[in-house]
């Protein structure tokens, strides 16, 4: 019995250091405020539409979470960061979209998720779909 007592103090120090280190993971990745400033407005959309909560600093519009930050960057930087993020530069489906977006901008330009392919002049959004002028 006196063994089986070791065993267990033993089981829940690792089992606390464990959840300990994953809380500490969780607070370092999601706690600290990060000021990036790269000119780059990402999107990050969720699986349930109903429960949207955006990550702090960031705008909730509709049914959509977007970063703005100051720093410039290429397209390439800018969706290449945006990715890091599990997100992609702005993807726009109307022009509402867009004017709703347009109060939490300054005058400083910035990148969306629309590039022009090469091959066939087309505008293309990042995810894959034609942009079509609404």
């Amino acid at each position: 019995m006196f063994s089986t007592g070791i065993v267990t103090k033993k089981m829940l120090i690792m089992s606390s250091m464990i959840c300990g280190g994953i809380a500490f993971l969780l607070w370092a990745v999601l706690g600290f405020p990060q000021k990036s400033k790269n000119p780059v407005i990402f999107n990050n959309k969720t699986c349930s539409e109903d429960a949207i909560i955006c990550p702090q600093s960031w705008n909730q519009i509709n049914n959509n979470c977007f970063f703005q930050s100051e720093r410039e960057k290429t397209w390439m930087d800018g969706q290449t960061k945006c990715t890091a993020h599990s997100g992609s530069l702005a993807i726009f489906n109307s022009k509402n979209e867009v004017e709703s977006l347009m109060p939490y901008l300054g005058p400083s330009c910035y990148w969306i998720g629309l590039k022009m392919d090469s091959k066939s002049k087309l505008w293309i959004w990042t995810n894959g779909d034609v942009f079509s002028n609404w």
